[in-house]
């Protein structure tokens, strides 16, 4: 019992010197997504600041749409649509995050028309730099739109319905 102690106390004061007897296992490199979350955390008062610098520059981008559309600059107008829609997706990221934003358009209700206005905001952006053809820029842009109010709407209870019983009627 003498030896115990005498062990516990030299271990002690090798602690209290800095010399620990035993070695120190090495920390676990963190992962990817951990790195990912401590790089992209934010404070609520920075995420709903970064929300409205989002939401002013969608704000930007739909007024020059609008005037690219007066101005029948479909090819620009398309662009500007787009890049408003881009960036309204991006300042949801900022309040709800990209995780739980990618949870959510995983959900079976939304994955589809979260495809496809992903899908038609890509085709609408090569369309009007590659081949600004009116009628289908028109078309993607129409798609994008109706794949957002798709969307949106999975998020207000019955409104898919509404639009469904409202469409069919």
């Amino acid at each position: 019992k003498i030896m115990e102690k005498m062990q516990s106390w030299m271990d002690s004061s090798r602690r209290w010197v800095g010399l620990n007897s035993e070695p120190e296992e090495p920390e676990p490199e963190p992962t990817i997504w951990e790195e990912l979350n401590t790089a992209t955390t934010m404070s609520y008062q920075n995420r709903i600041k970064g929300f409205l610098i989002a939401l002013a520059a969608a704000g930007m981008m739909a007024f020059l749409a609008f005037i690219s559309l007066m101005l029948f600059q479909m090819p620009l107008f398309a662009l500007f649509y787009t890049l408003m829609n881009l960036t309204l997706l991006g300042s949801s990221f900022l309040v709800v995050g990209p995780t739980k934003q990618f949870k959510n358009v995983m959900n079976p209700q939304r994955l589809a028309s979260g495809a496809i206005f992903i899908v038609s905001m890509i085709l609408t952006i090569i369309i009007a730099i590659k081949h600004p053809i009116l009628i289908l820029i028109l078309i993607f842009v129409i798609i994008q739109f109706c794949a957002l109010c798709w969307y949106v709407a999975s998020y207000v209870p019955y409104a898919q319905s509404m639009i469904k019983t409202t469409c069919s009627a």
